[in-house]
C-alpha cells in the first residue's frame, strides 16, 4: 500500500472504508509513506501499490486509463478513494 504520512506524527494514515453505515479504518502493510499527494500519485502510476486518495486528485489519471477505482461498494469517508494502476500489476510491499 502507498500511504499518506502525517506531517504531525510521521506515521502512515489509516485507510477509511464505509460499510453498512459504519466507518472502518485499517492500515495494511505499507510499501511507501509520504506526506506529498503527488509523490503518492506517482507511486501509484508506477505500480508500487494501491492507495486511498481524493477522487479529484486521481480524476485525470482515471479518465486517461492510468488508474482504476477499487472497492466502489465500500466508499471511504467523503473525499477519498482507492486506486491502482490500470495495468492491474503492482508490487505489494
Amino acid at each position: 500500500m502507498i500511504a499518506f504520512r502525517s506531517l504531525v506524527t510521521g506515521a502512515p494514515l489509516r485507510m477509511e472504508l464505509q460499510l453498512e453505515g459504519s466507518v472502518i479504518t485499517r492500515l495494511p502493510p505499507v510499501a511507501l509513506a509520504d506526506p506529498a499527494a503527488e509523490t503518492c500519485a506517482a507511486a501509484m502510476r508506477l505500480g508500487i501499490g494501491l492507495s486511498q486518495a481524493s477522487r479529484y486528485r486521481c480524476a485525470e489519471d482515471i479518465a486517461a486509463g492510468r488508474l482504476v477505482a477499487l472497492l466502489a461498494a465500500t466508499p471511504p469517508a467523503p473525499g477519498g478513494g482507492r486506486y491502482i494502476p490500470a495495468t492491474g500489476s503492482f508490487h505489494p510491499g
